[in-house]
């Protein structure tokens, strides 16, 4: 699929060029004129050409671009004149001319703004199963004073969605699990992560903006009361005005944003599970048309659902359009909000933990995290208890081999860090794994293979330095040298 025009390359009456990703397209039109259309068909941009017969656009080696009639003379022309000059259709919506040292000459200014969270894609940071539960997993929950029972269908969609930030915020890949638990960890944290989603834990204010949306006295949008303060402002402007810049504001800074759906108008409070939640995790504004990628636990690995709409008129009732399916309430957006969001440390599942571990340096004293976690990393104890172990997490996959890339995770949930990626001391007080907290683990004597329950191992920093044991062992633990000795060299044993 070509997007381009390069140097005396032309557009014939209905030839087009198209931009890499299939959603933007330029058409020498059969009516005259030039097109830019953007995705679901939508008009961009054009010569104004149309009524007039014309031949061919050609990119000229002039630098150039010219629409041409069929008598030769040329009808329409950008002006811009240094050549070797190339035009494209862009990704953003945008078609540029650049030069050939690629400064931009000319373009339709027609961008759209997209900003994605980077690394997020359902299909590899949303949980891998559906939101459907069996409802004999569920307890009551009091909701203002009444006891509600939650579907037993697409019942965790809060637990789900908050659970997916607190991975990716983690640096963890999520469980690999394609069913969907009933019991265990898993099961228990995306419990307790539903009722922090709808505030059910610090209460009040408990559900208590869901119940104020979902009032079928609200106004979807502005009236004369609202206006003079007099009156709660409608959803159009909660959504527009309130709630879209806190959503765009967590993009910006890289973090998924949670969404609460309003899908129902009722002032019973047993149907506040009818609503719905999901994760934003990116948006395109093209003027006022807004479009939010969301992760849906109610269809796992995908990437293709979002919430669309006008953000033009917050004064009037504003429809919302999804790419998902509704199941619960009047099956449509009345609105959408982002709850209050604080991270919890998820439970890691799956191939990806190899298990608990303990580190006995040369002298045959244990590596701690003093505290459990939280600060320094020494090499002083005599024996292992709960500060002396680790959990291991096998970024790499099990079995655990030489070379594997790793994580330690301390007793209190943190995980151990060599500050500055190495080259100073070792500390365990880092919420997420990132590349400070990344080492790779070596058979000490360099061989390959599996490592073993009581093999010396060691321990290399994101720099290329190895993590050593003062000493041999009783004093800190850093990470600052250049090769493998005997106070390098720790023995493993997995517990």
């Amino acid at each position: 699929m070509a997007d381009r025009l390069n140097p005396a390359e032309r557009l014939g009456v209905g030839s087009s060029i198209t931009s890499q990703d299939g959603r933007f397209t330029l058409i020498m039109q059969a009516d005259g004129n030039l097109v830019f259309y953007g995705p679901t068909g939508k008009y961009r941009w054009h010569t104004g050409t149309d009524g007039r017969a014309v031949s061919q656009a050609i990119m000229q080696t002039d630098g150039n671009f010219v629409v041409y009639g069929t008598d030769g003379a040329p009808i329409w022309a950008t002006g811009t004149g240094q050549p070797g000059s190339w035009l494209i259709v862009q990704n953003d919506g945008n078609l540029v001319i650049y030069d050939s040292a690629g400064n931009p000459r000319w373009a339709t200014d027609t961008g759209i703004v997209r900003v994605m969270v980077p690394g997020f894609l359902p299909s590899t940071s949303g949980l891998h199963f559906v939101n459907s539960f069996p409802m004999s997993s569920f307890p009551g929950i009091n909701v203002l004073g009444t006891l509600v029972a939650i579907p037993g269908v697409y019942g965790l969609c809060g637990g789900m969605a908050f659970a997916a930030r607190d991975y990716f915020e983690a640096g963890l890949a999520p469980p690999p699990d394609t069913t969907p638990p009933t019991s265990g960890p898993l099961f228990d944290y995306l419990w307790i992560r539903l009722l922090a989603s709808f505030n059910l834990i610090n209460v009040p204010p408990g559900p208590a903006k869901y119940m104020h949306l979902m009032h079928p006295a609200l106004p979807d949008h502005e009236t004369w009361a609202s206006n003079a303060g007099l009156a709660p402002r409608g959803r159009a402007w909660v959504m527009i005005n309130e709630e879209w810049p806190k959503i765009r504001g967590d993009i910006a800074s890289g973090h998924p944003s949670p969404l609460g759906l309003v899908t129902i108008k009722s002032l019973d409070p047993s149907r506040v599970f009818d609503n719905h939640q999901v994760l934003a995790y990116g948006y395109e504004l093209d003027g006022t048309d807004l479009v939010i990628y969301v992760y849906d636990p109610n269809a796992e690995n995908n990437n293709n659902i979002a919430i669309s709409l006008s953000i033009a008129d917050p004064q009037h009732t504003t429809s919302v359009a999804y790419s998902g399916t509704i199941f619960g309430g009047d099956h449509v957006i009345w609105c959408f909000f982002r709850p209050d969001y604080s991270f919890s440390r998820p439970p890691i599942v799956g191939p990806g933990t190899t298990g608990n571990i303990h580190l006995r340096a040369n002298n045959g004293q244990y590596v701690c995290a003093e505290g459990g976690g939280g600060g320094t990393v020494v090499a002083n104890r005599a024996v292992a208890r709960g500060w002396e172990t680790f959990q291991l997490v096998d970024r790499t996959g099990p079995p655990l081999r030489s070379g594997d890339q790793v994580a330690l995770r301390a007793n209190n949930g943190q995980f151990v860090c060599a500050e500055g990626g190495g080259g100073r001391e070792v500390v365990a007080n880092r919420n997420a794994i990132r590349e400070w907290e990344t080492f790779t683990i070596l058979r000490a004597d360099g061989s390959a293979g599996e490592i073993a329950n009581g093999q010396q191992v060691a321990v290399r920093a994101n720099n290329g330095q190895f993590v050593c044991a003062e000493g041999g062992g009783g004093r800190e633990v850093v990470a600052n040298r250049g090769a493998i000795g005997t106070w390098e060299t720790f023995t493993i044993e997995i517990v």
